[in-house]
């Protein structure tokens, strides 16, 4: 409680990495992901996930949005998804060794 008698309460979060660019093996047909989620509390379903990964036959990583609703699985990159930067964006390619 802050003074005065109001109550503030601040959701959200944040991290800083270094995007990484991995060798991928094209014949385990796998993928590496980096992925940083947020969920709305204890027992709450609602969840929003963001990060890059790097799937076989990427040229490098890509950024990724993903949420659930209600523990609901939705689909990644849409679903929703409200563009509101001309330059950062769901699937665009994320600079190796830059930090995000």
């Amino acid at each position: 409680m802050s003074a005065g008698g109001i109550v503030r309460l601040y959701d959200g979060g944040g991290v800083v990495t270094r995007v990484e660019n991995p060798a991928i093996s094209a014949a385990a047909r796998t993928h590496s992901l980096f992925e940083f989620s947020v969920q709305g509390g204890v027992g709450n379903g609602n969840i929003v996930e963001i990060g890059w990964f790097k799937n076989t036959g990427n040229s490098g990583p890509h950024l990724f949005v993903y949420h659930l609703v209600n523990w609901m699985q939705t689909c990644y990159n849409g679903c929703g998804w409200v563009q509101w930067s001309s330059s950062i964006f769901p699937g665009m390619i994320v600079p190796a060794g830059s930090q995000t």
